[in-house]
């Protein structure tokens, strides 16, 4: 039977619809079970969480865009999934699904079977997902990919069924299709069992890799819709027991396996023990992740991905670039990398994209992985709620390492202005333990307010005044780890009345004679303690910034003094004046 063109191996736009609610129904269910389980490449416990929100990102253009056919529908799926894929698993999971809608685009595809539809999407979608990694590691979500390709080519069914000559040339196709996806998933079933054979950190720490398990997920849900499971046994199609270990969702206290694997420590009640959970390793210390935007031409775009790869393999890890070329002359990437260097990444990308005809940088958003997997650890160990998410918007690169290492989110100011939307970015990747985000101007606070009207807003005017509210919130953060969002937006902004910031575009030797040296002496009282934060633009004369240190010095000598560059390209400073009681 030929297929049509209106659906796609067999499936409606609203079985597409139904196939990514059954999968975000799935990662919800397991959410916390494969974050628990995320131990490889680091054991940040977001696993789950980073594939459920890329998930649903496609799922939110899915329904806005209101596609005409089964095909365009997979594409929404996997454009919404790109733009706001998440975390090392989740931008692979989008790069998966924009293969598997890629293979809609080839010539004559619609001319083969149903079946054959589904094992070229399945094979389409492997060879993305393997591309978009700079370097593939098997045991992981690239091991499910393969698996599900191979196993859709098997001929031979999993079940036995019935000759039935009086089978009408419709129904014996989805018997086949049926068979194929069947095969498909039992095969990636199977290689989920064999992930720890591929990678030790898993069989130490007794899990299934959970970006794979989250893979799974996602097929076992195009099975159900393929075979038309009626929903109310949504949660038994979790993938069948291949561990010992079980878990229940509370949603109808069916059972739903665990991504465990090995013996339980008879010492913690039956939880699988998590060995590499007491180990902060970490393959970088931050996380970058961007999207980058670029007109140009399909060819062009190709060279673009490969080559940025390559420039992050040389300053990172666990680097990952998906997307590419869109339609007429725009390209989209969704980039992911850990490495020492944030500045690095992003110089990166700049560097690659410089023959574009335009291109632009959106949503850096920065994080800290020592602490974040310090910070998982301790969890793991002592299970306690902790202090609000802090979300610190900056235009200055230089801040963006010091700024992280307090454990905010740092969201950085590139060739865009900041938005509510970026915002929102960042806030999903918080605990959910309420947010407080600090601002980098009073348009940005008031937007974000009014988006978000259940978030703190700490409006920040300028870089230094941000630096001043994340000083003073890891401060509290610190003396008190669980302060919820209202004390720490009380204490951040009581930091801002205390703090004087003043900015010199071009500055000289008189300027800040007469600006900042003169300010703080009529401003000093003998109980007091002045801290100046001073941030230079990449071209500050280093001979005023000597100078200023010097009279400084000289007339506030129990002044503290904190210099910081701000990455920024410039000749300028920016400096805050802050009054401490003795």
């Amino acid at each position: 039977m030929q297929a049509s063109a209106t659906s796609l191996f067999g499936l409606t736009v609203d079985d597409i619809h139904a196939w990514f609610d059954l999968a975000t129904e799935l990662l919800d269910i397991n959410r916390d079970t494969l974050n628990q389980a995320n131990v490889f490449p680091v054991a940040d416990a977001d696993t789950g969480t980073n594939m459920l929100l890329t998930l649903r990102g496609g799922t939110r253009q899915l329904v806005r865009e209101e596609p005409a056919t089964a095909a365009q529908a997979l594409h929404e799926v996997a454009q919404g999934a790109l733009i706001n894929a998440r975390g090392n698993s989740g931008i692979i999971l989008a790069e998966y699904l924009r293969g598997f809608a890629h293979a809609t685009t080839q010539q004559h595809f619609f001319d083969h079977e149903e079946h054959l539809q589904l094992t070229a999407a399945l094979e389409s979608a492997k060879k993305f997902a393997y591309a978009a990694v700079a370097d593939p590691v098997e045991g992981t979500i690239l091991s499910i990919a393969q698996a599900a390709a191979t196993g859709a080519t098997d001929p031979s069914p999993v079940r036995n069924t019935d000759d039935n000559t009086d089978a009408s040339t419709e129904e014996q196709a989805r018997t086949v299709t049926h068979d194929t996806i069947r095969n498909a998933v039992e095969q990636a079933r199977t290689s989920l069992e064999q992930t720890p054979k591929h990678l030790d950190i898993l069989n130490r720490s007794h899990v299934l890799d959970a970006g794979a398990f989250g893979l799974v997920l996602v097929l076992t849900a195009l099975e159900s819709v393929i075979a038309h499971v009626p929903a109310q046994f949504r949660s038994d199609l979790v993938a069948p027991a291949l561990q010992n270990n079980t878990a229940h969702d509370n949603t109808n206290g069916a059972k739903q396996p665990s991504p465990t694997h090995g013996k339980a420590n008879p010492h913690n009640h039956g939880v699988t023990s998590h060995d590499f959970h007491d180990e902060t390793i970490v393959d970088g210390e931050f996380e970058v992740m961007f999207l980058l935007h670029a007109a140009t031409h399909e060819e062009h775009a190709q060279t673009i991905s490969s080559t940025l790869r390559h420039r992050l393999q040389d300053i990172g890890e666990s680097v990952v670039v998906i997307g590419g070329y869109t339609h007429t002359h725009n390209a989209l990437w969704n980039v992911h990398v850990h490495t020492d260097t944030p500045h690095a990444a992003l110089d990166a990308a700049h560097d690659t994209c410089a023959t574009a005809t335009t291109y632009s940088i959106a949503q850096v958003l920065v994080r800290d992985l020592v602490r974040q997997v310090s910070q998982t650890t301790h969890t793991h160990k002592t299970p306690t709620q902790k202090s609000a998410d802090i979300i610190a918007c900056t235009s200055a690169p230089g801040l963006v390492p010091d700024i992280a290492r307090t454990g905010a989110i740092v969201l950085l100011e590139t060739d865009l202005t900041l938005t509510s939307s970026d915002v929102g970015r960042a806030l999903s990747e918080g605990t959910g333990n309420g947010a407080v985000v600090i601002t980098n101007s009073q348009h940005l606070a008031q937007s974000v307010h009014d988006v978000y009207p259940d978030i703190a807003v700490i409006a920040a005017t300028d870089d230094a005044q941000v630096v001043a509210a994340v000083t003073a919130l890891n401060l509290a953060c610190t003396n008190n780890p669980h302060s919820s969002q209202h004390e720490l937006a009380r204490i951040g902004e009581h930091s801002l009345t205390e703090t004087t910031t003043i900015r010199l575009d071009n500055p000289t030797h008189e300027e800040l004679q007469k600006d900042v040296l003169k300010h703080l002496e009529h401003n000093s009282s003998h109980n007091t303690i002045p801290i100046v934060t001073v941030l230079s633009d990449t071209h500050c004369a280093l001979a005023l910034l000597a100078d200023f240190t010097a009279r400084l010095e000289h007339i506030q000598p129990n002044a503290e003094l904190i210099s910081l560059p701000s990455g920024r390209r410039g000749t300028g400073l920016t400096i805050s004046l802050e009054w401490v009681h003795a």
